[in-house]
C-alpha cells in the first residue's frame, strides 16, 4: 500500500511528500479507529463480517480509480486502515475459534505464508508493468478482485455443510 500510494500522490494527484505523510497518517487513524471499536462493551464489532469489509476494502480501493483528490484519498485511507484491522482481527477470531489448538500454529502460518505469496505476486506484476499502470488502476484492479472474491466466498458458504468446514 505504500509504495502504491507514493506513487498515487505523486504521479497522479501531483503532490508532494507531506501529502503522502497525511495518507499515511489517516490510515493510521483509522487503524487506531477499528482496534478502538473492539475495546466497546457494545456487541457491534460481534455483527461485523469479514465479507462486509472485504466488499468495502474493494470498493473503496475502486474508488482511487475513479475519483482522484486529495481529500477523498485521505477519507479512503483512514476507511480502508478501520476495514483492515477489524478484518485482520475477525479473521484471527475465526481461525482460532474453527481450527483446534493443536492446528493453531500450522493454520497461521499457512494463512500468513498464503497472505505473503500474495503480496510477492502484487509486486511482481507490479514490477513488470512499472509505470505503464497508474496506481490509482492497481488499486482500482485490486479492489475489483477482492469484491470478486468475497462474491465467490459468499457462494461457497452457502454451499452446505457444517460451519466448522468453512473459515469465513
Amino acid at each position: 500500500m505504500n509504495m502504491l500510494a507514493s506513487a498515487y500522490v505523486i504521479r497522479e494527484l501531483d503532490g508532494t511528500a507531506l501529502q503522502f505523510g497525511c495518507l499515511e497518517a489517516a490510515w493510521a487513524v483509522g487503524s487506531i479507529a477499528g482496534c478502538a471499536i473492539f475495546l466497546l462493551r457494545s456487541g457491534f464489532w460481534r455483527l461485523q463480517s469479514i465479507l462486509v469489509h472485504l466488499v468495502l476494502a474493494g470498493m473503496f480501493l475502486l474508488g482511487f480509480w475513479f475519483y482522484q483528490s486529495f481529500s477523498f484519498a485521505l477519507i479512503q485511507m483512514a476507511i480502508l486502515g478501520l476495514s483492515y484491522n477489524i478484518a485482520r482481527v475477525l479473521i484471527d477470531v475465526q481461525v482460532q475459534s474453527t481450527v483446534s489448538i493443536d492446528a493453531l500454529g500450522r493454520a497461521r502460518s499457512q494463512i500468513h505464508t498464503v497472505c505473503v505469496a500474495i503480496g510477492l505476486l502484487a509486486y511482481g506484476i507490479i514490477g513488470v508493468f512499472g509505470n505503464a499502470i497508474l496506481p490509482s488502476e492497481i488499486f482500482g484492479l485490486f479492489g475489483t478482485v477482492m469484491i470478486a472474491a468475497a462474491l465467490f466466498f459468499c457462494c461457497w458458504m452457502n454451499r452446505g455443510g457444517s460451519a466448522e468446514s468453512r473459515l469465513i
